[in-house]
């Protein structure tokens, strides 16, 4: 807001009181800016002080709208005009059960007739009261104010008649009941409450003025222009770090490829802002790229105090050159551009169509049932979630005719499935025992699908085992082609024949194998062996490249991808279990809580073994355990949860190796990041996001990035406790 260019328009129009309300937290007096020297006192409670002031610019006072919060300034034969002119910037929270006061001096002492005042209803129309030597006469407009968003409310009154001015523009204008000059009262004047009793303001209220005429609507619009109720730019810095080397060498991500900063070339990622939201920002908000407005979506949350929203998301899509993201910033303004989101829901089959790619969900969930990149079906059919428990019978999510699927956010940047239900046995003979959860993200103009998957084990684990947990995404290129994988900073990539079968097992965290199936009838031998797989995997044929992305592959609970012909498979508990740690390593006391033994063998059973049951008898601390501890130990709560990300692309005309690198590695390193955009740090300090103990500090006060950061990774986590209970965390089973 250019408060500057509005304080110069009042101060030219001689108001007998201006109250900016710009004092910091802890203040006592509310300043008069007019010559008058009529100060005010702020109420020791109800209220904050220091929180940034509507459309951006200087500080304002946001009340409570539950109590005493007020400001009061002593009465002054200046504060009994004849006529008069009521202004003031404000963003109205909505409703509290009262007619709320921006600003009042009561005729009586018991406070229930105004000699003048300007308030708000619960409907949100704005009064006008006044009284005269003949009696209380009001006006109340006929537009409501909108909630939550910056307005400009005048009310004059010229001896005759009440008018009412919203934004610039005049609303209503009637004759006073009773005509004639205001009622002198020695009342003190109260802004965001009555003095006499509690009718509080709820929301923020940037500036105030009186005047002891009715002033033209002229002045009233230049007024107006001047506030702008439009905020500043608020530059977005996209978080690249880990962009810049860090990370990029020493964990296995060295090699050909990669240059400077770790991205090369030009490229558009989806990014998430995080924005603190100060009440009243502005209208509209909108993302612009270097000056010109791109698509973007746009949800509030986190509301604090009283349902006043403080952190706006944003999606869009952020484009870097050379490993540097492009300028972009937030504006409030009175209009955003209009566009369609891109999914449709027909009842059975939910399709959603980016541009480059268009692909099909059913209903039961069943995985992808078709997918096309640039018109040409590249994949689709059954596949999903499903698993092999130890007695060979098989689960599945397309067998859970109850089992849902929603489109759970749509935007013109970004789409959101949402399936879950059980995975069932197509027979039902036998209760389900695990539960499934699955995200699928999809982003305007860009051939890539997000994917987070999770399964909680919803039965008594110490009944079951698992053989086999998987996520199948079926494909349909027509020629066998070749994979490609990266692991130690090197790649690998070979022919795929018909009937063969690529396998690379991450057993645990500093050690893999890779086993190369040529023939199905013979036993699985590996073939390779490394310390960590990247998480990268290609399929590709002469026309078509699929890549898919495993976050944290080497971290979470032992991972293996299988690449055939006609899928790409990710096994949340491989196929290929195996003995690899000593016994040591296992049982030492202070490695059970590493449950490395859970993750021992072809089947995952989550039975306490003897040995560690030995273990923890021979610790005073767990001496008092009981046989039955162990052979009740169960899993029953846990989930597996897995983020996958599928890229589909033109092959590379290189035929060198390094160029599945090159066009994979940067995907793996924005997805494995997440960049997210970020406000300045004296953006939102001012805010007052974060209360009172940060609503002075600037951008000397680095812990504020790293509060946004927490708020910002904690804001956009897609799991929520009650979809999946508790979690494995990637860094249960690390190395010492």
């Amino acid at each position: 807001m250019a408060h500057t260019e509005f304080s110069e328009e009042v101060l030219a129009d001689n108001p007998i009181g201006y109250w900016r309300f710009s004092e910091p937290m802890g203040s006592i007096n509310a300043i008069d800016l007019s010559e008058n020297g009529l100060n005010g006192h702020y109420s020791t409670s109800g209220l904050l002080l220091g929180h940034m002031g509507v459309g951006g610019g200087d500080r304002g006072v946001l009340f409570e709208g539950l109590g005493n919060g007020r400001v009061s300034v002593p009465d002054d034969a200046l504060l009994n005009p004849a006529n008069i002119t009521i202004e003031a910037l404000v963003s109205w929270s909505g409703s509290n059960g009262f007619q709320q006061r921006i600003v009042e001096k009561s005729s009586s002492l018991s406070g229930t007739e105004a000699g003048y005042g300007l308030s708000i209803l619960d409907d949100g129309r704005v009064r006008v009261e006044l009284k005269t030597g003949g009696g209380v006469s009001f006006v109340t407009s006929q537009t409501s104010l909108v909630p939550l968003y910056a307005s400009h409310v005048v009310g004059t009154y010229d001896g005759s008649t009440i008018s009412i001015y919203i934004n610039g523009i005049l609303d209503t204008r009637e004759s006073a009941q009773f005509p004639g000059s205001i009622q002198s009262t020695p009342n003190d004047l109260g802004i965001g409450n009555q003095v006499e009793r509690d009718r509080p303001f709820k929301g923020l209220i940037d500036e105030a003025v009186l005047y002891d005429l009715a002033l033209s609507e002229a002045r009233i619009a230049a007024h107006f222009a001047a506030a702008a109720v439009i905020s500043e730019p608020i530059p977005l810095s996209i978080d690249s770090d880990g962009l810049t080397g860090d990370g990029l060498t020493g964990d296995g991500l060295t090699g050909d490829g990669l240059t400077g900063d770790g991205l090369t070339g030009d490229g558009v990622y989806p990014v998430h802002a995080f924005l603190p939201l100060p009440v009243g920002l502005g209208n509209s908000p909108s993302i612009y790229r270097q000056g010109i407005q791109i698509p973007a979506q746009f949800e509030t949350a986190a509301t604090w105090p009283n349902g006043s929203p403080k952190v706006l998301h944003a999606r869009f899509n952020a484009n870097f050159t050379n490993g540097v993201f492009a300028s972009h910033e937030v504006r409030f303004e009175s209009h955003q551009l209009a566009y369609p989101p891109f999914v449709m829901d027909d009842g059975t089959t939910i399709t959603v169509n980016t541009g480059p790619l268009t692909f099909s969900v059913q209903r039961p969930f069943a995985g992808f049932s078709s997918i096309q990149y640039n018109g040409q079906t590249v994949g689709g059919g059954s596949g999903g979630p499903s698993c092999l428990d130890g007695r060979k019978i098989e689960w599945a999510s397309q067998y859970d005719d109850e089992g849902t699927l929603i489109i759970e956010r749509q935007g013109p940047t970004c789409v959101t499935l949402k399936a879950e239900g059980w995975l069932q046995n197509p027979e039902r003979r036998v209760s389900p025992f695990l539960r499934y959860c699955t995200r699928i993200y999809a982003y305007d103009g860009l051939a890539y699908i997000r994917i987070h998957h999770a399964v909680t084990f919803a039965g008594r684990m110490s009944d079951r085992c698992i053989e086999n947990l998987r996520f199948d995404i079926p494909i349909a290129i027509s020629e066998p082609g070749q994979w490609a994988y990266g692991a130690d900073g090197e790649v690998y990539e070979g022919e795929l024949a018909e009937g063969s079968a690529l396998y690379i097992h991450q057993e645990r965290h500093d050690a893999f194998r890779r086993f190369n199936r040529v023939n199905p009838g013979r036993k699985d031998t590996p073939d390779a062996s490394g310390q960590q797989a990247e998480g990268w995997f290609a399929r590709r044929n002469g026309a078509t490249q699929i890549g898919l992305l495993v976050k944290d592959f080497w971290e979470k609970f032992p991972n293996e991808v299988e690449i055939t012909a006609n899928k790409i498979a990710l096994h949340t508990w491989p196929r290929h279990g195996h003995h690899h740690y000593t016994d040591e390593a296992l049982y030492r006391y202070e490695h059970l809580h590493k449950f490395r033994w859970l993750h021992e063998g072809a089947i995952l059973n989550t039975k306490l073994p003897p040995k560690a049951y030995e273990v923890l008898l021979d610790h005073p601390e767990t001496s008092e355990a009981r046989p039955q501890h162990a052979l009740a130990q169960d899993a029953q709560g846990v989930s597996l949860t897995t983020e996958l990300g599928l890229i589909f692309s033109d092959p590379h005309p290189s035929s060198e190796p390094t160029s599945w690198a090159e066009q994979h590695r940067q995907w793996l390193d924005l997805f494995t990041r997440n960049p997210i955009a970020l406000p300045p740090a004296s953006y939102v300090a001012a805010s007052g996001i974060f209360g009172e103990h940060f609503a002075e500090v600037g951008n000397d006060f680095p812990q504020i990035e790293r509060a946004i950061e927490r708020m910002a990774l904690g804001a956009i986590q897609p799991n929520r406790w009650e979809d999946f209970g508790k979690f494995i965390y990637g860094d249960m089973h690390h190395g010492e």
